[in-house]
C-alpha cells in the first residue's frame, strides 16, 4: 500500500530506502516486547513514499539496523523485499 504523505530522500541518488521501525509487540504468553521491523520506501523527485513494512523481524535493534542499511546500499528491489528478510533471518 502507498503512503499518500511523503517525506524526504536522505540520499537523491538512491531509489530505493529502507528504514528501521521500533514497535510495541505482543504475545499472550510472554507480554509486551519491543520488537525491529523495516519499511521500504520509493523515492522520486526527492520525495519518499512508503511502499511496504515488514514488522516483528527481530528483537535485535542491531541485526535489523544492519539489514536496512544493506537493503539501501545495495538498492534491494522491493519485489525481493520480504523474501530478502526471510533468507537472512537467523
Amino acid at each position: 500500500m502507498l503512503d499518500h504523505q511523503p517525506t524526504h530522500c536522505s540520499n537523491a541518488s538512491h531509489s530505493w530506502e529502507y528504514q528501521t521501525i521500533q514497535e510495541t509487540c505482543f504475545l499472550a504468553d510472554q507480554g509486551s516486547y519491543t520488537a525491529y521491523g523495516i519499511q521500504a520506501y520509493r523515492c522520486q523527485e526527492g520525495e519518499r513514499y512508503c511502499l511496504n513494512t515488514i514488522h516483528d523481524i527481530s528483537t535485535r535493534k542491531d541485526f535489523v539496523e544492519q539489514l536496512a542499511a544493506c537493503f539501501t546500499a545495495q538498492q534491494l528491489s522491493p519485489l525481493h523485499f520480504y523474501d530478502a528478510v526471510i533468507d537472512l533471518l537467523p
